[in-house]
């Protein structure tokens, strides 16, 4: 038995006890280990330093008015989004030092203004979606008014000089007749989805932001009374999946032809009733599309204390509900279904309520019946007093949870032991928060503040851990250059010589002229 599987089985063994973490609620079984150990590899020097680094956390503000959302593009790359002002700014987290230019919805200056919040900022804006691949990102903007466009960038990590962006509008035949509600970014970002409140679901090109496939009006007025509030997609398999405010959720597949060009398209729809969703039609506040295994979906419903897993058959049209909760009579704020990672892994799901706590659900549960359904294999008490989780981010070395009143705690994803707590730069807010999780950093935007933590080296006795680095370390190998020459400039003897050990002393030295016909 290796080091993790040992510490894990040890975990479980205190947890089921009443033993170690004081903040573990209920461990009736130990397949949450089976569950989260096939994720986890070489987490535990992580765990350590996010645990006992000393490491200063960094505060700033990238925009003037409240951020709407983050994505981190490197350590030394960060993007916040603000559409109150429609604008969007670049920044290095690990400095605070925010680079110059903004991008603005309104293609003016695009990047290459001054940064000026009064004048660089675009009214009627009502959603922003980032996209970022290596050092590009894509931005969509939505309109108030119907209009949906797109900035494209390139560089946008560098400080050096200001990043020109393409900005590109939309037709006004084919914008949305009303506000656009949600957007998705396809796989690659080549393609993209957006819901309007005229009802409608448009599937857009990147490139020229031209549409390419437009759904039917599912009621023939002008303003419909259910409209997509809710989007998810997977371009790869041409899948979309769309969440009506009246409770009814649209499934088509078949739309990966209108972009890769191979064959003729032919649509394919599948629509699942507010009956079929089991318990009520209310509206939909979380919607993910799960293609890994068939086709399958997870729901929640507004003020529901239980989310549903659907899984889909697109042939016959056949719905398979099986019902997820704890004990609790607090509703679901937050969600989080985990399925890609290395080898073969069983998914599961992260749930946080309004009570504070946070369970992990097995997604591959069996259906038991109506009226029972799947408990959580883990359940911790993350936020005290009644706080809500009200957001959660995971990667394979650490967990994530932030508050509705900004605290952000940072738990180990083996056994949910916390490591670090983050308090909010501003006490007595409340809302909703971003996080970008990396392996030993942590990016959290809550208002119109950035908070920014790297783990740093630790010490273990009188030796340093430092954080894993490729390569070599090139001012110590310069240091052993320099000493190595001065080495081998007093012996008098080349390098050859001095490293394969064939050191010959000066008074017994052959002179060049004769060492040719001498030496073999």
């Amino acid at each position: 038995m290796t080091s993790v599987e040992s510490r894990a089985s040890r975990s479980d063994e205190q947890n089921l006890h009443g033993e170690g973490n004081s903040s573990i609620v209920i461990s009736p079984a130990c397949t949450c280990r089976e569950i989260l150990f096939r994720f986890v590899s070489h987490s535990l020097p992580s765990s350590s330093r996010w645990e006992r680094s000393r490491t200063s956390t960094i505060t700033y503000s990238p925009l003037t008015s409240q951020i709407s959302d983050i994505r981190l593009i490197s350590e030394n790359g960060l993007l916040a989004s603000s559409t109150h002002h429609g604008i969007v700014s670049r920044s290095n987290p690990l400095s605070g030092k925010v680079f110059r230019g903004l991008f603005d919805a309104t293609g003016t200056l695009n990047g290459l203004g001054i940064g000026n919040p009064n004048a660089e900022f675009s009214p009627n804006v009502c959603l922003c979606r980032i996209f970022t691949e290596r050092s590009t990102a894509k931005i969509i903007w939505g309109f108030t008014h119907g209009e949906v466009a797109v900035t494209t960038a390139n560089k946008v990590a560098d400080p050096s000089r200001s990043s020109a962006a393409k900005f590109s509008r939309s037709l006004i035949s084919e914008q949305h007749n009303g506000t656009v509600v949600d957007a998705v970014w396809g796989d690659g970002g080549d393609v993209f989805l957006t819901a309007g409140i005229d009802g409608k679901v448009k599937l857009w090109d990147t490139a020229k932001v031209r549409c390419l496939w437009t759904s039917l009006v599912q009621q023939d007025v002008p303003f419909p009374t259910s409209y997509p509030s809710r989007l998810d997609f997977d371009s790869r398999k041409g899948i979309i999946v769309a969440a009506f405010s009246g409770g009814d959720i649209f499934i088509w597949w078949g739309l990966s032809t209108f972009y890769s060009g191979d064959g003729t398209p032919q649509v394919n729809e599948v629509v699942i009733p507010p009956e079929s969703l089991l318990p009520s039609s209310t509206g939909i506040s979380h919607l993910v599309l799960d293609t890994t295994d068939g086709t399958s979906l997870l729901v929640h419903h507004l003020d529901s204390t239980h989310f549903h897993r659907h899984n889909i058959n697109l042939v016959t049209g056949e719905v398979e509900t099986i019902k997820f909760g704890g004990e609790t009579d607090r509703s679901i704020k937050s969600l989080k279904l985990v399925t890609t990672a290395r080898g073969k892994a069983l998914p599961f799901v992260l749930a946080g309520d309004w009570l504070g706590l946070l369970g992990a659900y097995d997604w591959n549960a069996p259906r038991v019946s109506m009226e029972d359904f799947a408990r959580p294999t883990r359940q911790i008490l993350a936020f005290g007093d009644g706080d809500a989780v009200s957001h959660i981010e995971w990667n394979p070395w650490v967990t994530a949870t932030g508050s509705s009143t900004g605290t952000v705690r940072v738990w180990d994803s083996l056994g949910f032991h916390l490591l670090r707590t983050f308090q909010p730069p501003v006490r007595g807010h409340t809302g909703d928060l971003s996080i970008a999780l990396e392996r030993e950093m942590i990016v959290i935007a809550f208002g119109d503040r950035v908070t920014a933590w790297k783990a740093g080296p630790v010490k273990k006795g009188n030796k340093v851990i430092y954080a894993s680095k490729k390569g070599k370390n090139s001012a110590l190998t310069k240091w052993r250059r320099e000493l190595y020459d001065q080495m081998v400039s007093s012996n008098g003897c080349s390098r050859a010589r001095y490293r394969t050990g064939g050191y010959v002393p000066r008074h017994l030295r052959i002179p060049a002229r004769n060492r040719r016909r001498t030496e073999p």
